[in-house]
């Protein structure tokens, strides 16, 4: 039987979910009678969306000519008071003796000490102003700033090539990214994971694909 809701049509609203008797205000329970009507819950999954600048709103609508309680979702882009939120609930999830750890030895960021306190870099926040070599995290990936700029909701940082780089893990073999010109390409020895297995560039300035062009041998199998 499918889960169900009272719905009152005198007051238009939701009483109880049942299955499939109500409780009145006494605590007694008792049959569906008029004005009260079942309706059928129909609950539907949140569509895609880009849940890094969208949010999914989940709302119900009341289908009385269908006897139906519909689940209903609406996209929106997140506000500067949502990015807010969001790293206000990661930071609070960082003991301070965690942040006075790393900022006391938080003098440079690189593939060397990371590490160690990658876990405890600042979470990566819209509209901060950041300088050369900060250093943040972004779903949980170290990442590092080369170039001056205020942060903007549309410039991911695994997306701006331009403005961030991601800090690998000291012997740690990154995926593949398709490098987007000679600043991201790909040089002879550079390792990468792609298509679950690992790949060595055989030359400098590559932005082919591992796996492709086997004839050229720009990258090898290792």
């Amino acid at each position: 039987m499918p889960q169900t809701v009272i719905y009152n049509t005198e007051t238009e609203r939701i009483l109880h979910w049942h299955t499939p008797y109500y409780t009145n205000t006494r605590g007694q329970r008792g049959i569906v009678e008029p004005p009260l009507i079942e309706l059928d819950v129909v609950n539907t999954t949140s569509p895609s969306y880009d849940d890094f600048s969208e949010k999914a709103i989940l709302s119900w609508v009341v289908d009385i000519a269908n006897r139906r309680y519909v689940a209903t979702w609406t996209i929106l882009p997140k506000t500067e008071e949502d990015f807010a939120q969001e790293a206000e609930i990661e930071d609070n999830n960082i003991s301070g003796a965690e942040i006075r750890r790393a900022l006391s030895t938080l003098l440079v960021v690189d593939d060397d000490n990371i590490g160690s306190i990658g876990n405890v870099l600042p979470y990566y926040r819209v509209g901060v102003a950041y300088k050369i070599g900060d250093a943040f995290r972004w779903e949980d990936n170290p990442y590092r700033v080369i170039s001056n700029h205020t942060s903007a909701a549309h410039w991911r940082p695994d997306q701006a090539v331009s403005l961030y780089v991601r800090i690998g893990e000291p012997g740690e073999i990154p995926v593949w990214v398709q490098p987007t010109g000679a600043h991201d390409a790909y040089n002879i020895g550079d390792r990468v994971r792609h298509v679950g297995k690992v790949w060595e560039s055989t030359i400098n300035a590559n932005t082919t694909t591992p796996g492709t062009l086997p004839e050229h041998g720009y990258w090898i199998e290792v």
